[in-house]
């Protein structure tokens, strides 16, 4: 699905243009991983773990752009990547078609200045607008941070996998299950 462009300004005045992740953006893309990787261990990826080839991120952003059901926000001040939100049909069988997935990653520059307000509310309207009527995501269950961000934008805790994550210290993680009814149900 293609975003329209729209711009909005941040709580310190900052302008920041929402629109599509476009194939052209694949560098930026991959780019903007690897360092949201180590800005903080709370992604699912390890910075030296983005390693897709370039045409890989053009293809998986081409194929955004194409379906009816997936779509890719990134967001940009000036030339610069600084956040994205991607939304994703669980899958395409008739007893599943109705969920889809939330993942979203901002440059720790941006955090708590209304960046991940604007792309959960832009992926929520996304999700809705392509008729899902739930919308799920997974977080670290130390990441309270995100778990309030999720809670104010009406998410709620519906599970959680023990030892989802091991950390390279051997450490584990738990991550919370939480989702969203899209629609009157729940």
């Amino acid at each position: 699905m293609r975003y329209e462009p729209r711009e909005i300004t941040l709580r310190d005045g900052t302008r920041c243009l929402l629109r599509s992740a476009e194939e052209s953006d694949a560098p930026a893309m991959l780019e903007h991983r690897r360092i949201t990787a180590g800005e903080t261990e709370f992604l699912l990826r390890y910075p030296e773990e983005v390693t897709m080839p370039d045409k890989q991120e053009r293809d998986f952003l081409r194929n955004n752009l194409e379906s009816p059901g997936n779509v890719m926000i990134a967001a940009f001040v000036g030339d610069s990547l600084v956040g994205t939100a991607g939304v994703q049909g669980i899958g395409s069988c008739a007893k599943i078609r109705h969920r889809c997935s939330l993942g979203i990653a901002l440059k720790q520059a941006f955090w708590g200045n209304g960046l991940g307000t604007a792309l959960m509310e832009t992926a929520l309207n996304a999700a809705s607008a392509m008729g899902f009527e739930q919308i799920e995501l997974g977080v670290y269950r130390e990441n309270t941070r995100a778990i309030r961000l999720y809670k104010r934008m009406g998410f709620q805790c519906w599970g959680a996998t023990p030892h989802a994550f091991k950390l390279k210290g051997g450490h584990y993680i738990d991550e919370l299950l939480m989702g969203k009814f899209l629609t009157g149900q729940g």
